[in-house]
């Protein structure tokens, strides 16, 4: 076996953090996973869990027999505690992944055994994607404590859609975009209090910001730049969508959400952090 390429590193990144799926990974215990495969590594640094575990791939990487050795740790049965349904979803993904490098991953029993084959693309069947890593939210925030909660809802939420949970789905995207916009609020007090949609208390001063509803901080939001218009219509769209937490407003509403409703939120919210975390990159 060869080194491989970086952009298959990539995606095993991907699959090693797990985001999204039923074999996430949190960042104490992405070392447990390359220990297990019988490589030294030290513990997790607090950092993005794919950029750490993408460094510890290149490392690796310099010895074939080492990424080997990551590799079958990962198609083994005993990191999923012998869940067949998730084995079978890794061991798929992971083949798609290696066999442009000419690799396949087979279970003999229970033991994972590498092949060679002929380099190609992975043959068709069932759709496999490898779910898409949170973003690095402390750059939103510089508080700690905020980020892997606003990086759990973003799994969470893709989890509920992949489970075709879409009212959940909703009501927990509403629930990362409110605790994005508030962040950034946050990291620019001045600026949000000047925004024309600032809401106001009885006596005409600003309101703090924790009692600031999602539909205030979508409209300063974009009168501050930090998201554009089109992602200010359809995030309010998602913010009716989000009251759905109370049956009543779904009565009401006479709605009931679907997998396109959640695909075409899911893409709101993927843009309007899009937009904020580069707003903030630019101001950094």
């Amino acid at each position: 076996m060869r080194s491989l390429d970086e952009q298959t590193l990539d995606g095993l990144a991907d699959l090693i953090c797990g985001d999204g799926g039923p074999f996430y990974r949190k960042g104490w215990v992405l070392p447990k996973l390359f220990r297990n495969a019988g490589l030294r590594c030290p513990d997790h640094d607090g950092s993005t869990r794919k950029w750490w575990a993408l460094d510890r791939l290149k490392e690796f990487n310099r010895n074939p027999s080492y990424i080997e050795k990551v590799i079958l740790r990962l198609a083994n049965p005993l990191e999923y505690k012998g869940e067949p349904d998730t084995t079978e979803e890794v061991i798929e993904i992971l083949n798609k992944l290696l066999a442009i490098e000419g690799l396949k991953v087979e279970l003999s029993g229970v033991t994972p055994i590498l092949h060679e084959r002929k380099p190609g693309l992975a043959s068709t069947g069932k759709k496999v994607t490898v779910p898409l890593s949170a973003p690095d939210f402390g750059i939103l925030t510089d508080d700690i404590s905020l980020g892997p909660i606003l990086a759990e809802r973003w799994n969470d939420s893709q989890k509920c859609i992949d489970a075709g949970a879409h009212t959940a789905a909703l009501i927990m995207m509403g629930s990362l975009l409110e605790g994005a916009l508030l962040a950034i609020v946050n990291a620019y007090p001045k600026e949000s209090n000047l925004s024309k949609s600032c809401p106001k208390d009885d006596a005409g001063k600003p309101k703090a910001f924790h009692n600031w509803g999602l539909n205030s901080l979508i409209n300063v939001a974009n009168d501050c730049g930090w998201v554009q218009t089109d992602i200010k219509d359809f995030s309010h769209s998602l913010r009716d969508y989000r009251n759905m937490v109370h049956p009543w407003h779904q009565r009401a509403k006479r709605f009931t959400p679907d997998k396109d409703t959640s695909s075409i939120c899911w893409e709101v919210v993927k843009a309007a952090i899009n937009d904020l975390a580069e707003y903030k990159k630019k101001r950094s």
